[in-house]
């Protein structure tokens, strides 16, 4: 392979929770405005399609894989014949799985990854796929939380990965309140926008971080009880970091689309590997990751276990609506 430009668009969405309608009719002009900036890759955040719904209200509206939502995104990307990638709860028998879908300029999905590193309460973890083969080349995919790891970041360096796609409903403290400071705030808004940058410079090739803006509603779980929604808030920080580092698209914290031009080259592949902390890509409280997580992980399987009865009643809802 020689080196090649390819021309990307990360749409930064504001999202209403839980209507998906909605937030597809919304999202449609940003798509139409990526492809008339000539677009060949468009990126949608994780759980575009509902918001950032991380309760078990999410299951009511987890879709099929052949559902609204990817038969939205394959009507889009064949219109404007181009790549079209999303984030959504999609059903995987009757568990429920944090997926992103890739679909083609032919009217198809091309791709699915899986969230690994997935909200435990739920999402069935453990089982993600963070490579899609397309004709514009290997993306690497890595949902949110999965960005967090460097074996993740070592694994697409070992399929080689033309692209990184980190598709992101990222909540970080917005208001100083209780034991969040403004030096916390400021320090997670940094961390956030150095992770893509860690990405590609790890791995010599460009990455596109989207995220969406907006409210989060309630989390499940012993994160959901110290994240509170009034503290917390989905704040964007979308960027597109070209191969050697350079950020060539920002955005902040408001609604947008940024488009660039990255640069494919295998002559910058390569590995150089990154600073790690006790496991993560980038610091954090230890009390939080070595104690709060794990318990939290813990109990959250232990819940989506038995909440397998709900989870099929709401399985045949949406079979039967289809």
């Amino acid at each position: 392979m020689t080196s090649r430009t390819l021309r990307i668009a990360s749409i930064q969405l504001r999202t209403r929770l839980g209507e998906l309608d909605a937030n597809l009719h919304h999202a449609e002009p940003l798509v139409t405005r990526a492809a008339a900036e000539r677009a060949d890759l468009v990126v949608l955040p994780e759980l575009f399609n509902t918001g950032y719904l991380a309760n078990r209200d999410l299951w009511r509206r987890t879709e099929r894989p052949t559902g609204r939502t990817a038969e939205w995104l394959t009507m889009m990307a064949h219109r404007f014949a181009l790549f079209l990638g999303g984030g959504f709860a999609v059903w995987d028998g009757d568990d429920v799985v944090n997926g992103f879908a890739v679909a083609g300029p032919d009217g198809t999905v091309v791709g699915w990854a899986k969230k690994a590193n997935a909200e435990a309460y739920l999402f069935r973890r453990g089982h993600g796929a963070h490579v899609i083969q397309t004709a514009i080349g290997k993306l690497g995919v890595g949902i949110c939380a999965d960005c967090q790891s460097p074996r993740v970041l070592r694994s697409l360096h070992d399929r080689s990965v033309d692209l990184v796609l980190m598709p992101h409903a990222a909540p970080t403290p917005a208001v100083a309140r209780g034991a969040v400071s403004e030096t916390d705030i400021h320090a997670q808004r940094e961390r956030m926008a150095e992770l893509p940058v860690t990405y590609a410079r790890s791995l010599g090739v460009p990455a596109v971080f989207v995220n969406q803006v907006g409210p989060m509603a309630r989390m499940s779980g012993v994160l959901g009880r110290l994240m509170d929604p009034g503290v917390f808030q989905l704040q964007g920080g979308s960027r597109i970091v070209d191969s050697d580092g350079t950020v060539v698209g920002a955005l902040d914290d408001v609604e947008d689309v940024i488009v660039a031009d990255v640069t494919l080259d295998p002559a910058r592949r390569a590995w150089h590997a990154p600073n790690t902390y006790g496991g993560w890509l980038t610091p954090g409280s230890s009390l939080v990751r070595r104690l709060v997580i794990p318990t939290d992980i813990g109990l959250g399987r232990l819940s989506y276990r038995l909440g397998r009865r709900v989870r099929r009643s709401c399985l045949a809802a949406a079979s039967g609506a289809r």
